[in-house]
């Protein structure tokens, strides 16, 4: 049995427990006191299910839009500058928010029953734009790929030190050093027992309409590689069993008040990487 975030840039496992030398609190087991809570939600808020953290570092999509335009732009100018003087405009269109690291990802009766576990929307949004570079750097000769891939990594760094104010080192040092904390956490959050109880009340839901899942993470696993009609089929029994047992409520109110301990233990990094990357805290809610 797998257990581990979907959607989210937390793919990977390592062990948990250790020590940390660089100043952020590592516990060996998740906790999911509340004493925290009502000071993190009144202080970052932010919507309901997601991560705080995700939401707090990466969930406003028109920043990331914006960011990619003036990252894209400085590095046409750049490009330029190396010799590349027809190098195109490269400006994706503003699409659905990045993926959040959410405890487990939504799923709603209608959707499944309908598109299973991937709204089609999603997916013709991500085709239907072809970025213009791919197809620039498809023309070019033998040699001039060469040059161009020396120039566009020439390009990148100072496009970063751009951006970032030429902290972007310290950035890519803290930002790693959170990623590592947010994975334990997910890690213990998973393996905990209140978790693992949720989970085998959703399975044996599942049982009963003819399909042996541990996890919500393992039917989709099963369903998504198969034909469309099994997909939808495991899709549907999944959203109906998390509807008729409150699943994803259950799960995101226990990572809620899990996230807000982690939070308050190691809110200096979280409020470092922000501050180095250039993102400002919501205003507290009343």
């Amino acid at each position: 049995m797998r257990l581990r975030p979907k959607g989210a840039v937390l793919t990977i496992t390592i062990l948990v427990g250790a020590c940390s030398t660089s100043g952020e609190t590592v516990h060996d087991r998740v906790s999911f006191a509340t004493d925290n809570l009502a000071r993190i939600e009144r202080q970052y808020p932010v919507p309901d299910g997601v991560s705080i953290i995700s939401w707090l570092l990466d969930g406003d999509p028109e920043r990331g839009f914006e960011l990619t335009r003036e990252s894209n732009a400085l590095t046409r100018d750049c490009m330029i500058e190396s010799g590349f003087s027809d190098y195109p405009v490269s400006v994706p269109p503003l699409g659905p928010p990045p993926p959040l690291a959410r405890p487990l990802p939504a799923l709603t009766v209608e959707q499944a029953q309908a598109d299973g576990y991937e709204p089609t929307s999603l997916h013709e949004a991500s085709v239907d734009w072809v970025d213009p570079v791919v197809d620039y750097f498809g023309r070019l000769t033998a040699a001039e790929a060469t040059a161009f891939q020396v120039a566009i990594s020439e390009c990148a760094v100072q496009v970063r030190e751009v951006l970032f104010e030429n902290g972007f080192d310290e950035y890519e040092e803290s930002r790693q050093r959170l990623e590592s904390q947010m994975i334990s956490l997910f890690d213990q959050f998973y393996a905990a027992s209140e978790v693992r109880d949720v989970f085998e009340r959703w399975s044996t839901c599942m049982d009963r309409t003819g399909f042996e899942f541990d996890t919500p993470f393992d039917a989709m696993d099963a369903a998504m590689p198969r034909e469309e009609t099994f997909e939808l089929q495991v899709a549907g029994s999944d959203a109906r069993c998390r509807l008729e047992l409150a699943t994803e409520e259950d799960i995101a109110r226990l990572f809620r008040a899990a996230e807000a301990n982690f939070l308050a233990d190691n809110e200096a990094l979280v409020m470092e990487v922000m501050d180095l990357s250039g993102r400002t805290v919501p205003s507290p809610s009343r």
